[in-house]
């Protein structure tokens, strides 16, 4: 194919067909789903992801971009809590369309989340393309690949990772202009340490000088809103059955609260329901049902894998995880 018509397909082949609004560079984004993406796990918006660094990331299911994926895909392992990635699926797959072609190149398993809708869009044609939200939900850089191979030339990937870093150290630290006694809250809460991260945070807001008063009582709302949501997305993984996930979304969670009450008894009311006898079978299945995943992650949809997810789904029926297995089968066996 010659650069022209590469450029035509660029440009022209999978801009939006309804026009969203267009989100300028500064501009906080404030999109509301109206589905929930995959792997959501209680978000409903992008405001619940405000204090960590969003990358939105738009890509085709039909197109060259299957590198782009994959490259961000290592940034959400590496980066974990620190950064969410979105996957925004711009040629009008549908979502089961999406989870499937997600399913069988093995994309699934980690933090990144998928959808259709076009969240933090900038106005770019064509694709690959980015908006990178700062902790605030501020548009603070974006882009798009042109004609480069479908993919971004290296300095620009490597400035992209630099800018995520920088929210990064951010959200561990706090905010540019935070007081350095504040500072030490936010890095205690990075260490682990949330029940000293709070106390401090408190004590500050009620002695400290009044610019550090300030500071202080901002970050003990901030934190408090990251155990919330780490609380829903523990919450969400219940109600879909994914306990063994649960399970290491809550590991050491409630040693670290300490004196918060009541983010304490939200914890303790999730630790007792993951435990109860109700939920026996549910936790066996879904911890077999991890062994067999781990495989897929590797070895993808071999016929092996298959009638593994076939025999589990029969010996767990009536589990959750018997669902998502006989899901899997169907998702693997589509023509993507």
């Amino acid at each position: 194919m010659n650069a022209i018509a590469l450029t035509l397909i660029s440009t022209f082949a999978w801009s939006p067909s309804i026009g969203p609004d267009h989100l300028a560079l500064g501009e906080v984004a404030k999109h509301e789903f109206k589905r929930p993406p995959l792997d959501a796990l209680g978000v409903k918006s992008l405001a619940d992801l405000r204090g960590k660094p969003v990358l939105v990331a738009y890509w085709g299911h039909t197109t060259w971009a299957d590198a782009w994926v994959a490259d961000l895909l290592v940034w959400q392992k590496e980066f974990g809590e620190d950064l969410q990635v979105l996957f925004v699926e711009m040629q009008s797959a549908g979502p089961v369309k999406i989870e499937a072609v997600a399913l069988q190149k093995k994309w699934l398993g980690s933090r990144a989340m998928w959808t259709t809708e076009y969240a933090a869009y900038s106005g770019m044609r064509g694709l690959p393309q980015f908006s990178l939200l700062s902790n605030e939900g501020k548009l603070i850089l974006n882009g798009a690949s042109g004609v480069m191979g479908m993919s971004f030339i290296p300095r620009r990937l490597e400035e992209i990772e630099d800018a995520i870093t920088e929210q990064a150290r951010l959200r561990r630290e706090g905010p540019d202009g935070t007081p350095d006694d504040v500072r030490g809250a936010y890095k205690l809460y990075a260490k682990g340490k949330l029940s000293e991260a709070f106390a401090l945070a408190r004590r500050l807001s009620e002695d400290g000088a009044p610019d550090v008063a300030s500071a202080a009582a901002a970050a003990a709302t901030e934190l408090e809103r990251r155990i919330d949501s780490r609380l829903v997305r523990a919450a969400a993984l219940l109600e879909a059955g994914r306990l063994h996930e649960m399970q290491a979304e809550m590991d050491g969670l409630g040693r670290q609260l300490g004196a918060e009450k009541e983010l304490l008894a939200r914890f303790e009311e999730l630790q007792e329901s993951l435990a109860s006898e109700a939920q026996k079978a549910e936790r066996e299945a879904s911890a077999a049902l991890a062994k067999i995943e781990r495989k897929l992650a590797t070895k993808g949809f071999k016929s092996a894998n298959v009638k593994a997810l076939e025999r589990f789904a029969k010996k767990h029926a009536g589990t959750k995880s018997a669902a998502r297995a006989e899901r899997m089968v169907e998702l693997g066996g589509m023509r993507i």
